[in-house]
């Protein structure tokens, strides 16, 4: 049984191994940013491994650990050796020279990463990678129960009630724990421009017409005009995460025209930018 503690350092490793796929999947140059945050993940995990294990040395250099490793755990110990040393000379390419990787390249390392995380996490800790939950690092009571349960409606495959829970916890943070639009309306009042836009959008400005043919239309143009400052301040708010939340919307929006298996794709990738939502608006100091 991993230690609670352990498991939420463990889990934070997950989250900036997935923060690095997500910079690998960026137009160039920005994808370069990912070796660092692969390398910094896979160092994380390093040092909770030799501690774990009661490695005593210090100031350990990367490629270290495996061969300090080797007597502690079980069959030869730590994999991708080699594939680790290939990042390392990348990030020390990169960080220290200036020297960009190629396309090619980051999705090596990608890859890399991947089988390092799956294989070695259940030779260090006795657990598989993809059973590292990110719900344990949601703060707000109910949106981590409901993604609890989102977890593991994915993990026994019902996968249309993991995307309904995912629609679920959206909206429970947006209309209830962030209450998303009504700061994104404050912010659109606030930083609205001009007079002009301020009046139209007030509450009074539709009652200096009342008694006109127009004063009910003119109302409900006012309103919709906010609400459309609010929508577009709203998305905002979502920042890098906005593609993947029209995604969501476009596969949820569809869901009894999809097939079994790409319901299960699309159930996996919501689980995962929802929680990984939560989790940039939990830091963010919205929830």
């Amino acid at each position: 049984m991993v230690e609670p503690i352990i498991l939420k350092r463990l889990v934070f490793i997950k989250y900036l191994y997935t923060v690095a796929i997500q910079q690998s999947q960026q137009p160039e140059p920005l994808s370069s940013a990912s070796i660092l945050t692969f390398h910094d993940s896979i160092e994380l995990f390093l040092e909770l491994a030799s501690e774990v294990n009661g490695v005593s040395k210090t100031n350990i250099h990367f490629l270290e650990y495996w061969e300090l490793l080797k007597s502690k755990l079980p069959n030869e110990g730590l994999t991708q050796k080699m594939s680790m040393r290939r990042l390392n000379n990348a990030r020390v390419s990169l960080k220290h020279h200036g020297t960009l990787p190629s396309k090619l390249n980051i999705e090596g390392f990608r890859v890399n990463s991947t089988n390092f995380f799956q294989e070695n996490t259940p030779i260090v800790f006795g657990i598989n990678f993809d059973k590292l939950s990110f719900s344990e690092l949601i703060k707000d009571k109910k949106l981590q129960k409901l993604a609890i349960r989102a977890e593991n409606a994915c993990e026994k495959g019902n996968f249309t009630l993991c995307l309904k829970l995912c629609d679920k916890i959206i909206a429970e943070a947006v209309f209830n724990v962030g209450d998303i639009f009504t700061k994104a309306g404050m912010l659109t009042i606030y930083l609205g421009g001009s007079k002009e836009f301020k009046a139209v959008i007030g509450r009074e400005y539709p009652n200096k017409y009342k008694g006109e043919k127009f004063h009910k239309p003119l109302k409900e143009i006012s309103r919709a005009i906010l609400q459309l400052g609010m929508s577009s301040t709203g998305m905002q708010f979502l920042g890098e995460y906005r593609m993947d939340f029209l995604k969501f919307r476009q596969k949820f929006e569809k869901l009894d025209k999809l097939s079994d298996i790409e319901i299960e794709e699309a159930a996996k990738m919501s689980l995962n930018f929802v929680t990984n939502l939560i989790l940039k608006w939990q830091g963010d100091g919205i929830l």
